[in-house]
């Protein structure tokens, strides 16, 4: 008898997706900025290659391949100020650090990951903005940009902004805007990012910006007995400015350390 066999074969393409910044990330001229990028849906990138450009293929800010950077392709200028979150990387976290930030760092940054066994990459760009100062009219608006970082779902914590230590600007509790404390003054002028707050964004909009908004806000977050804050100082005028500000952000479950970091960063939208 004769026997005939039909294979059929099948290969599996394994995509991903990397999640960035949907606005522009801003720094200040000699600080540091966190370009951010995470895997989405976590996963350990630790066998993985990951690749930060700038503008072209020819700008290699950082490689890491093989478990370790990888300084040979990398461009002379970004030399001992990049450094990826190596402990991070097994839950997916390929951000990038940047110190000694300068204005030529200005510009689009793609970060991209792939492995040796898979055809394809993938890859988000992160739009990066450095300057001393940043131009604003009364009567515009502003964002006080505020990031839990690692990402954090924090729909179910206590977020508060206070002006100059003493004014309530805004309060967010058990899921809900609460302006029962509010200043008057703030009233119908600010809010937050509620779909993006499972993602650890706290930032806060003030619109109808006045000269009296000038001051130094503290943006708060708690949940029972663990709290974290950070100031950030606001200059409304012709010649207001950015500040990039870090602080420690406790992990909620994991009461006795404090080993986590905020980076903020405070720009006018005119």
């Amino acid at each position: 008898k004769m026997f005939s066999f039909n294979f059929v074969f099948i290969s599996f393409h394994v995509t991903c997706k990397l999640i960035g910044s949907s606005q522009p990330v801003h720094a200040t001229d000699g600080g540091e900025v966190i370009l951010p990028c995470w895997v989405d849906p976590t996963t350990d990138v630790t066998d993985r290659t990951v690749d930060w450009k700038k503008g072209g293929a020819d700008n290699m800010v950082h490689t890491y391949r093989n478990g370790m950077d990888d300084e040979s392709a990398q461009e002379n200028r970004f030399k001992g100020r990049t450094a990826l979150f190596l402990e991070k990387m097994t839950t997916g976290n390929l951000s990038l650090k940047l110190s000694n930030v300068t204005m030529n760092d200005s510009g689009t940054y793609t970060c991209s990951l792939r492995r040796k066994a898979e055809s394809g990459s993938c890859s988000t760009d992160i739009v990066l903005h450095v300057g001393e100062h940043i131009h604003a009219t009364d009567g515009g608006e502003v964002i006080l940009p505020c990031w839990v970082d690692p990402r954090t779902d924090v729909r179910d914590r206590t977020v508060e902004w206070k002006k100059d230590k003493v004014d309530i600007v805004h309060v967010y509790r058990h899921g809900a805007d609460d302006d029962d404390l509010q200043k008057e003054r703030f009233r119908g002028r600010t809010s937050l990012f509620h779909d993006e707050m499972a993602t650890g964004n706290l930032s806060l909009k003030l619109s109808n910006v006045t000269m009296n908004d000038s001051g130094t806000y503290r943006c708060s977050l708690r949940r029972n007995a663990t709290f974290c804050n950070t100031s950030i100082v606001l200059h409304v005028g012709e010649h207001s400015h950015t500040t990039s500000l870090r602080c420690l952000m406790p992990t909620f479950n994991s009461l006795s350390k404090i080993n986590l970091c905020l980076n903020l960063s405070c720009f006018l939208n005119i």
